[in-house]
């Protein structure tokens, strides 16, 4: 398995979920990565935490956007992350699979070496040092 990372999208109402749906199979459809794992979180105006697996009445086509999930995220991890958002808001976790670093991965091991990080920077954060004079 590639590396995996994990995207919290957030929006302010469910409805709006449905738009990410052609996204997430135009990306996944030429194999360089694969949705491991997704949940929607979102964080009622009482507190409380309500945690939905994804189905295709959620974000269409799921179930072919996603064919093989494994359960890698949990309830806690929800949690963790609802207490960023604001009351009423929904949070969209995705674990994606980076399938195209497998052939670094396996080029690094057949010569003794691991894949120790894999660090995504935040296009707002690579901006911001880009203007910092080294």
């Amino acid at each position: 398995m590639g590396p995996v990372e994990v995207l919290v999208l957030s929006y302010p109402d469910a409805g709006l979920l449905r738009g990410i749906a052609p996204v997430l199979e135009e990306l996944t459809r030429d194999g360089s990565f694969r949705i491991v794992d997704a949940l929607v979180a979102t964080q009622a105006p009482d507190g409380g935490v309500t945690v939905t697996d994804l189905e295709d009445d959620v974000i269409p086509r799921w179930s072919a956007i996603s064919p093989h999930p494994r359960p890698l995220l949990s309830g806690s991890d929800a949690e963790l992350i609802v207490g960023a958002l604001a009351p009423g808001e929904i949070a969209l976790v995705v674990a994606i699979e980076h399938v195209w670093a497998k052939s670094i991965a396996s080029v690094v091991a057949d010569s003794g070496g691991i894949l120790q990080l894999h660090v995504r920077v935040r296009p707002d954060i690579v901006e911001a040092a880009s203007l910092v004079d080294s």
